[in-house]
């Protein structure tokens, strides 16, 4: 094995670092969704009882009730949020074998470029080197 494949093999290895690093941040978990499921079911219930309060004043907060922000609207967003969880923990397996598909295919892609860039330097550097 040449310096050039050993220099190859280091630097897919280095990249490898990241990308792993970086998938490792995109993979999916329920408690990851059980936290951001709980974070919009709270938000959409305290514009619910914003939106409750509003009604039960109309005089004290105007602006509030809007053709976007009403009753309806706020229990409509509590509903889809909460359907919305069902099918992120239902498709939380397939999620997962994604990032474990699609990141390798990255690190792959990008090792084969290096190797490419590789293959291209050393024919433009064999073009200038004398004839012997």
């Amino acid at each position: 094995m040449n310096g050039w494949k050993r220099l190859w093999i280091v630097a897919c290895a280095l990249v490898a670092i990241p990308v792993f690093m970086l998938a490792e941040s995109y993979w999916p978990t329920k408690e990851a969704e059980q936290a951001t499921h709980y974070e919009n079911a709270r938000s959409n219930e305290l514009a619910l009882s914003i939106i409750k309060t509003a009604m039960e004043y109309p005089g004290s907060s105007p602006g509030v009730i809007d053709a976007t922000h009403n009753y309806d609207q706020a229990t409509l967003a509590i509903t889809q949020e909460s359907e919305n969880y069902k099918e992120k923990v239902n498709s939380l397996w397939s999620r997962q074998i994604a990032v474990l598909v699609m990141f390798p295919s990255i690190w792959i892609a990008v090792c084969g470029m290096l190797y490419l860039i590789g293959m291209i330097g050393g024919w433009v550097l064999r073009g200038f080197r004398p004839k012997e």
